[in-house]
């Protein structure tokens, strides 16, 4: 499902449900009551209502939902994967992360409530959000500059000690298919992390040396610890987005 506000643009927020009650518990009972104010104790029990309640008390205006249920969203992995990349094709379009994605409330930050308010939110949705790489070229996950980023060349599990582990990387994980003389279109895993080196030996523990791997190093992230988790976590919804739409399944152990 998705929410979005009657006059500002882009989307508020992106989510799904596997829950018994499903998407009407969820968005019908659960986050309409928060964003209404029926029933803040049942409604705040959905972490968007309250930034997405703020946001009308203080822009007025309407939240308004749209829900899909695509079948293959009965499996819980290709759902979350479905979530990741709807969140990713939003960056991609608008230039921003939805706006109260992540526990994100862009109305704490909001300096003046009088006049150009709704260019102000938006402004403060994208510098709150992870720069929107390129996604030049997407559709070959192993490619050097997929993306648009800067990987490192591809080299085995066994030659992890031959990168530079300084600083916070993006990784991609993936094995020769049968016929033996292609990369693979499917990742095995991927991810981010704060430590590269200890990944990467947790990694070749679990897969073996011959695992191919390439990693990259993100620049510019938030020195503030939740504002970056939530930056890495826009990383990751690019990469598995991306993913998912080439080649139709999350990473093989995602999720």
């Amino acid at each position: 499902y998705r929410v979005k506000h009657s006059e500002l643009s882009g989307l508020m927020y992106v989510g799904e449900s596997g829950s018994e009650g499903g998407v009407r518990q969820r968005v019908g009972l659960g986050l309409s009551a928060g964003v209404n104010e029926s029933d803040r104790h049942t409604g705040d029990k959905h972490g968007a209502a309250r930034p997405l309640r703020q946001i009308t008390e203080i822009a007025g205006g309407n939240m308004e939902v749209s829900v899909t249920t695509p079948p293959i969203s009965s499996n819980r992995r290709h759902r979350r994967a479905i979530e990741a990349t709807l969140v990713a094709v939003c960056r991609r379009e608008i230039g921003w992360t939805p706006m109260v994605q992540l526990n994100r409330e862009p109305t704490k930050h909001v300096s003046d409530h009088s006049s150009g308010l709704h260019q102000e939110l938006t402004n403060i949705a994208e510098r709150s959000s992870y720069t929107v790489p390129s996604w030049q070229p997407w559709r070959d996950v192993t490619a050097p500059n997929w993306l648009g980023l800067d990987w490192t060349d591809t080299r085995p599990l066994s030659e992890r000690d031959t990168i530079d582990s300084n600083g916070v990387h993006a990784f991609r994980l993936w094995q020769r298919d049968q016929t033996g003389d292609r990369w693979s279109q499917a990742i095995q895993e991927m991810g981010t992390t704060g430590s590269i080196s200890s990944r990467l030996f947790n990694l070749q523990n679990e897969y073996g040396d011959d695992v191919r791997f390439s990693v990259v190093a993100l620049d510019g992230l938030s020195t503030d610890t939740q504002r970056q988790s939530r930056e890495l976590s826009d990383v990751r919804h690019d990469l598995i987005g991306a993913h998912y739409l080439v080649a139709g399944i999350p990473p093989k152990a995602q999720f």
